[in-house]
């Protein structure tokens, strides 16, 4: 047969006293919301860089894209960044052409950077390049100055070794 409970084993706050949270439990709950923002912060801040870098990697493959288009449809593509740093291929509508006018599969942007992401030529070029349909990479879309440039994406979390290497002969690294 079960016991009775005992008054003394009942809690029951007396009347009129107000119950809340002792200062222990208190201390215990921001211990343990501190140790789990020591854990959990830095990650976010991974995640955050993961976005600056994955632009750069999506802009490589965006000039090796535009490379691989001009040389399997013979056709003149170029490729450029607005003021936006947003990276643009677009393709001529026929061969021979000295100016691209399609959008790539129906969009010009390939690429849209994170906030805070800039991109620059080295050696002072323009926001251009030619990709020829022989593979070449050129400065005109007449094809007869080749270019040796740099790519420099920088951003707060991009990575020092991010530039990207445009050589004349088609090679983009």
């Amino acid at each position: 047969m079960p016991l009775a409970p005992t008054s003394s084993s009942r809690r029951c706050p007396t009347p009129g006293r107000v119950r809340g949270f002792t200062l222990m439990e208190m201390i215990v709950v921001i211990v343990i919301s501190g140790a789990l923002a020591a854990v959990v912060l830095p990650k976010f801040d991974v995640a955050l860089q993961a976005g600056d870098r994955a632009y750069a990697d999506t802009v490589k493959a965006g000039l090796r894209y535009a490379r691989s288009i001009a040389v399997g449809h013979r056709r003149l593509v170029c490729a450029e960044f607005d003021a936006s740093s947003r990276l643009i291929i677009k393709i001529a509508a026929t061969n021979p052409a000295t100016v691209c006018t399609v959008g790539i599969d129906g969009n010009e942007v390939f690429a849209a950077p994170p906030a805070g992401v800039t991109v620059s030529w080295s050696s002072g070029g323009t926001g251009m390049v030619f990709f020829q349909p022989n593979g070449r990479v050129t400065s005109d879309g007449a094809g007869a100055t080749g270019i040796n440039r740099t790519l420099t994406i920088s951003g707060k979390s991009v990575p020092a070794e991010a530039p990207i290497n445009l050589e004349w002969f088609g090679r983009v690294e």
